[in-house]
C-alpha cells in the first residue's frame, strides 16, 4: 500500500472486562434468544422458578456472561415461550381444562365468559370438594378479595375465602378477569350464588371497594356485607395522622361489650369528630 493510513497491534489482551451488554450493535454477543436456548432445559425442571437475578449469576459462573436484568427476564420469556408454548395459545385451552377439571372432579363449577369477538373475559373455578367442604363443615363467613396479575396480560384473580376449624384459609373458589370494577365483580359473585346456592345464616367480608359494593347489592341485596378490620386501620393511619386515632379505633372493634364501645367511640368523637363520623357513616 503505497498511500493511506496504517496502524500497528503493539499489544494483545486476552482477557477482556468489558460487559457483554455494552458492546456495539456489530460485534457479536449473547442475545436474549441465545440465552434462551440455554435456559430451556432448567426451566423444564425448575417450571416458572427461575428468576432473572438466578440466571444472571448461572449465566455468568457456566459462561462468563455478564448478563443485564432485562435480558435475563427476556431470555427467560424466550424459554417459557419454547418450553410451554406461547401464553396466547393458553387462552384456547381454557374450555378443554374446564371440561377435564369436571370429569376427574364430578360436581366441580366451571365457568367461562368471552365478549363479542370470542376474546377472554372471566373465568369461575370453584372445586367439587371445596363445596362440600364449606356446606358441612366450614363457617358461614366467606371472603372475597382480589390480586393483580403481573403477567404479559395483566388482569386480575378473584378469590372467595373462608377459615376452618382450625383458623386456615379454606379455599372456596376462585376466577380470573380483566379489570376490577363492578362489571366484573356482579359477574363473580353470580357464579358464586350459583356454585354455593343459598346463603341463609352467612355474611361476606370484604374491602371498602365501590364496585365490591354495587355488585353485593346486585347479587345479594340481603346478606350482610362486612369490611375487613385491616384495611379500615390503614384507611385511618393513612387519612388521620394522629396515632391515637389509630388506637382509639383498635380499641373499638376489639371491644366486646357495647359500653365499652360507646365509651371508646365517644372519646374518638372528642378527639377527631371528622373519624368519628366517617366510621358511623361506614354502617354495620
Amino acid at each position: 500500500m503505497q498511500k493511506g493510513e496504517y496502524w500497528v497491534v503493539r499489544m494483545f489482551l486476552k482477557d477482556h472486562t468489558c460487559n457483554i451488554d455494552g458492546l456495539h450493535a456489530r460485534h457479536k454477543q449473547a442475545n436474549s434468544w441465545t440465552v434462551g436456548e440455554l435456559l430451556e432445559p432448567k426451566l423444564q425442571v425448575h417450571d416458572h422458578s427461575l428468576k432473572p437475578k438466578d440466571i444472571m449469576v448461572e449465566m455468568q459462573v457456566d459462561h462468563g456472561l455478564h448478563l443485564l436484568y432485562t435480558k435475563a427476564w427476556r431470555a427467560k420469556d424466550h424459554a417459557k415461550a419454547s418450553v410451554f408454548g406461547p401464553p396466547e395459545k393458553s387462552f384456547k385451552l381454557l374450555l378443554a381444562y374446564c371440561h377435564r377439571l369436571k370429569e376427574v372432579n364430578p360436581g366441580t363449577i366451571t365457568a367461562m365468559k368471552t365478549n363479542v369477538a370470542n376474546q377472554f373475559e372471566y373465568l369461575f373455578i370453584s372445586h367439587a370438594a371445596l363445596l362440600h367442604g364449606f356446606h358441612t363443615v366450614i363457617r358461614p363467613a366467606i371472603a372475597i378479595d382480589d390480586t393483580h396479575l403481573k403477567g404479559k396480560f395483566s388482569g386480575i384473580m378473584f378469590v372467595a375465602i373462608c377459615l376452618d376449624a382450625n383458623n386456615q384459609v379454606f379455599p372456596l373458589a376462585y376466577g380470573f378477569g380483566d379489570v376490577e370494577d363492578e362489571m366484573s365483580w356482579t359477574w363473580f359473585l353470580n357464579e358464586l350464588k350459583n356454585a354455593i346456592s343459598s346463603l341463609e345464616d352467612c355474611m361476606i367480608i370484604s374491602d371498602r371497594h365501590l364496585g365490591i359494593k354495587a355488585a353485593m347489592e346486585k347479587v345479594y341485596p340481603n346478606v350482610p356485607h362486612r369490611y375487613y378490620v385491616l384495611h379500615m386501620a390503614q384507611n385511618i393511619k393513612n387519612d388521620y395522622k394522629r396515632k391515637y386515632v389509630s388506637l382509639l379505633f383498635k380499641q373499638a372493634w376489639k371491644a366486646y361489650r357495647k359500653s365499652n364501645l360507646k365509651e371508646v367511640m365517644l372519646e374518638m368523637m372528642k378527639v377527631n369528630r371528622v373519624a368519628f363520623e366517617d366510621l358511623m357513616n361506614v354502617g354495620p
